[in-house]
């Protein structure tokens, strides 16, 4: 267990990542999502008839440690039927959650509402059979609140990860219908439940918006104040999961005639898993021939580095001369 030891004594007391919201590598807003990575490590996920748009918006931090802040806003109304919901969610790698297990744990954050009442926080295996709810209380509307709540992972039984896949998944609940709805309280239970009986539809109508910010999960019952980690650390955590990349390199051509060519190349930092490489430009090019500007394009990865192909029919290539090769690409591990 020194591993996980050193991973709190290092300063890292929060295993959420990207708990303030800074990065957002696939886009800073999003219309109509149903299923979406949003900021990164953050996925926003509704069922039912109501419509969204989530921002990485500066309008309004709860403070001077904050420079965006996840934003959902209600562009169409959720009626809750009993299989609905709208929920933001962050998840853990297995690795991560190691050390949290059989302890108690203190979730923090801030939030800011235009419904005030009841809502809902709770834990969740990927294995979707082992769920632990939670509640706290929205005061005032439209108002930065900061919100503590206590949990606990003594969970039995159930199919969890605790390695390279989701180990922990944090639900925020807006809204969410009687189907995964508790009255339990504090407890683990066996399935799948995302909010109390007592949660409020946050998503009543289109002047609805349900803002986070600087979200920890930290081991213990106090929560401490929110510390971002050295940049540099943060960014290449945020790599592990996501990266994009431009990359200009030497190719090897293989096949006269064809224009086959290919080159490996390394990401700038080993990832979770194998990653789903794609591109948006993707370019060869040979001496006293040319660049080639729409081949078609074969991507092969590992979790530190991709073999790149690319093949333009009809071209005029020669085996053995040096090549270039130009690619825009994104590589997504993400949880």
């Amino acid at each position: 267990m020194t591993l996980y030891s050193n991973f709190f004594q290092r300063g890292r007391r929060n295993v959420l990542v990207n708990g303030n919201f800074l990065s957002w590598p696939a886009g800073t807003s999003f219309v109509s999502p149903t299923s979406t990575h949003t900021a990164a490590m953050t996925v926003f996920t509704k069922s039912g008839t109501g419509t969204y748009t989530i921002t990485a918006s500066t309008s309004s931090t709860p403070n001077a440690n904050s420079t965006y802040v996840h934003k959902v806003d209600v562009t169409g109304a959720e009626s809750v039927g009993s299989d609905d919901y709208a929920l933001v969610l962050k998840r853990v790698e297995g690795y991560d959650f190691v050390p949290l297990i059989g302890k108690k744990v203190t979730l923090s954050f801030w939030v800011k509402s235009t419904v005030t009442g009841v809502y809902s926080v709770s834990l969740r295996n990927e294995g979707a059979d082992r769920s632990f709810v939670q509640e706290y209380i929205v005061n005032e509307s439209d108002t930065w609140e900061y919100k503590v709540v206590q949990m606990n992972l003594n969970y039995s039984g159930g199919t969890w990860e605790y390695s390279t896949g989701r180990g922990l998944i944090i639900y925020w609940s807006i809204c969410c219908g009687s189907t995964r709805q508790t009255d339990t309280i504090g407890s683990w239970l066996e399935g799948n439940y995302m909010a109390s009986e007592n949660q409020v539809n946050g998503a009543s109508s289109t002047a609805c918006n349900f803002e986070l910010s600087q979200c920890q999960l930290e081991l213990g019952n106090i929560a401490t104040p929110f510390i971002e980690v050295p940049y540099a650390e943060f960014q290449e955590t945020i790599n592990r999961y996501y990266q994009a990349q431009s990359v200009y390199t030497h190719a090897t051509s293989v096949a006269t005639g064809t224009g086959n060519c290919y080159a490996s190349w390394d990401f700038d930092t080993t990832m979770r898993a194998n990653p789903t490489v794609s591109h948006t430009t993707a370019q060869f090019w040979q001496g006293g021939v040319g660049w080639a500007y729409s081949p078609t394009v074969v991507h092969s990865a590992n979790t530190y580095r991709c073999l790149t192909t690319m093949a333009q029919a009809g071209a005029s290539y020669v085996v053995g001369y040096g090549m270039l090769m130009l690619i825009a690409v994104t590589l997504d591990a993400r949880l």
